[in-house]
């Protein structure tokens, strides 16, 4: 719940709510507003950008100030307000580009300004570890070497190893590994991809080679991984 500075109101005013297109618009009635609201959802489709996005702490605030993130923010703030206001056509489109944008800028001020406990987001919020990083999490079938991250990564390789290990406790190729069986674990929690497929769309040259990896990560077999998710069958 949100309400002024001043005392809440003895009896809850009406909410008059409308709908455009996709979106919903709510505004009370018989008060002027002092605080506007932009709420929405960016939906991850692909298991690498979800990876990322579930290592994020639950919540995140930044103190915007004036200088110098309220001037990147405001014209992105204030786009997104006059598409949701004029509906004009392709508003909708517009609008959330820019909200990805909006988010995509939220999160490198937040990786900058903070020192973030997990290795993920510890490794994205340096430029030498995060161009590794981003290059495998593109390409995880690739088969990269540490030759080739540690040119991504416009770094040596001793210099590439110890980044990597200063930030999250594990050297380029380990947390490929890592990536690649993490990706797997994803895709057998909600697809019903074979697991021959499975293997070969995650970076392993079969399924078998799969099984043995994900067996010393997680403990289990990939099928039965699977079962363990499978939703319980009606009686």
């Amino acid at each position: 719940m949100f309400h002024g500075a001043g005392p809440p109101p003895s009896t809850p005013l009406p909410v008059a709510v409308r709908h455009a297109h996709d979106l919903r618009f709510k505004t009370t009635v018989g008060a002027e507003p002092d605080v506007e609201l932009i709420c929405g959802r960016l939906a991850f489709e692909a298991a690498p950008q979800t990876l990322i996005v579930t290592a994020l702490p639950d919540l995140l605030v930044l103190s915007v100030g004036t200088e110098p993130l309220a001037t990147r923010f405001a014209p992105l703030l204030a786009g997104i307000r006059e598409e949701l206001n004029d509906l004009r056509a392709g508003s909708v489109a517009v609008a959330e580009n820019l909200a990805s944008a909006l988010f995509m800028m939220m999160l490198r001020a937040h990786l900058e300004a903070s020192a973030p406990a997990e290795g993920l987001l510890r490794l994205l919020g340096q430029p030498l570890t995060a161009r590794a990083v981003l290059a495998m999490v593109r390409d995880p079938v690739h088969p990269w070497t540490l030759d080739e991250l540690a040119a991504t990564a416009a770094a040596s390789r001793a210099s590439l190893v110890r980044a990597f290990r200063g930030a999250a406790g594990v050297a380029p190729l380990e947390f490929l590994t890592d990536l690649r069986l993490g990706l797997a674990h994803h895709r057998l929690r909600t697809e019903t991809v074979p697991l021959d497929r499975l293997a070969a769309e995650v970076g392993y040259q079969s399924a078998p080679a799969l099984s043995r990896a994900f067996l010393r990560k997680y403990g289990i077999r990939p099928g039965q991984a699977r079962q363990a998710e499978a939703p319980p069958q009606a009686v």
